[in-house]
C-alpha cells in the first residue's frame, strides 16, 4: 500500500527528481519489487512514460533492472535514495562555481562588496540548506569548527554516507551540548565517538538557548539554525552571516559556556 503523500513527492522534485520521477520511485518503495505494467497502474502514470522515467531513475542509480520473466525493477533504499541525490545535487552546484565566479566579477568590488558579505543571509530552504551544510563541511571548513547544539539535535545515525562523511571531517570538534533530553543512547554514542576521533571534543551544560549555531575558522562565518525541533539541523532552514563583531560576541559566549561546562556526560541518578 502506498503511504506516500504530495509532500513527499514534492520533496523530491526539490532534491532534483521530476515529478513522474518522484511519483514512480515512491511507488516502486511501496511496493519493494514490481514490473512496469503494475507500476504503471499503481502510480496512475502512462505505463509509456513509465518505461521512460524507471530508465532515467536507472542511470541516476535509484532504481535496479532484474531481468526476468517478467522483467522487475527495484528501489533503492530510501535513505540512501536522499543522500545520492543530495550528493548529485552538489556535484550540479560545484559545476555551476566557475560561472557564478565569472558571473560575481562583474557585479560591486571593493568596499561594497565587503559590506555586503558582512551581512545576513537567510536560506530558507530546506534543499538548499541541506545543500549549503554538506559544502560547509566538505570545502569550506578547514581548521576548526565550534558547535552548540541541544543534545537531542545530535545525528546519532553515522552509518549513512552523508552522516559517515561530515563525522570523519579532519578538522578540530569543539562542542557544547545542551542537556535537553540526555539517554544513554546519546552517552553511549559520545563515548564511543570520542574514542574513535581524537579531534572530537564535547562538554555539557543545562539547557538554556535551546538553540543551534556553528562557528568555523575562528570566526570566518557563522550559521543560526533557526528552528527548534528535534532531530539533524542538516535541512532546517539557515540564518548566515560574515558579520565579525557578531560572530565575536557569539564566540566569546561559546567561550564562557566552554571553560565552566561539564566534561563528563552526567551520571543518572539512582
Amino acid at each position: 500500500m502506498n503511504t506516500f503523500v504530495e509532500d513527499d513527492i514534492k520533496t523530491l522534485v526539490k532534491l532534483g527528481l521530476n515529478g513522474s520521477q518522484a511519483k514512480i520511485y515512491l511507488t516502486l518503495v511501496s511496493l519493494n519489487a514490481s514490473n512496469a505494467k503494475i507500476l504503471a497502474q499503481t502510480a496512475g502514470i502512462d505505463r509509456g512514460e513509465t518505461y521512460r522515467q524507471l530508465e532515467n531513475l536507472q542511470k541516476r542509480g535509484l532504481v535496479a533492472k532484474n531481468i526476468g520473466a517478467p522483467t522487475e525493477y527495484m528501489p533503492m533504499n530510501l535513505i540512501e535514495a536522499i543522500a545520492t541525490l543530495i550528493e548529485q545535487r552538489s556535484k550540479k552546484d560545484a559545476e555551476l562555481q566557475p560561472k557564478i565566479a565569472a558571473l560575481l566579477k562583474k557585479g560591486p568590488t571593493g568596499e561594497e562588496t565587503a559590506q555586503k558579505d558582512s551581512q545576513f543571509s537567510f536560506l530558507p530552504s530546506r534543499e538548499f540548506g541541506g545543500s549549503y551544510i554538506l559544502k560547509l563541511f566538505r570545502s569550506v571548513i578547514r581548521k576548526e569548527l565550534i558547535w552548540y547544539t541541544p543534545i537531542s539535535r545530535i545525528p546519532l545515525n553515522i552509518a549513512s554516507p552523508v552522516a559517515s562523511e561530515i563525522w570523519s571531517r579532519p578538522y578540530k570538534w569543539r562542542v557544547i551540548a545542551e542537556l535537553d533530553e540526555p539517554t544513554k543512547k546519546i552517552a553511549t554514542f559520545v563515548k564511543n565517538y570520542q574514542v574513535k576521533n581524537p579531534n572530537f571534543d564535547i562538554r555539557f551544560v543545562n539547557p538554556n538557548l535551546r538553540l543551534t549555531f556553528v562557528i568555523w575558522d575562528g570566526g570566518e562565518g557563522m550559521n543560526f539554525f533557526t528552528e527548534k525541533e528535534k532531530g539533524p539541523p542538516i535541512g532546517a532552514p539557515i540564518l548566515t552571516t560574515t558579520n565579525p563583531q557578531l560572530i565575536n560576541l557569539v564566540k566569546d559566549y561559546f567561550e564562557l559556556r566552554w571553560s565552566n561546562a561539564m566534561k563528563e556526560f552526567p551520571k543518572e541518578e539512582n
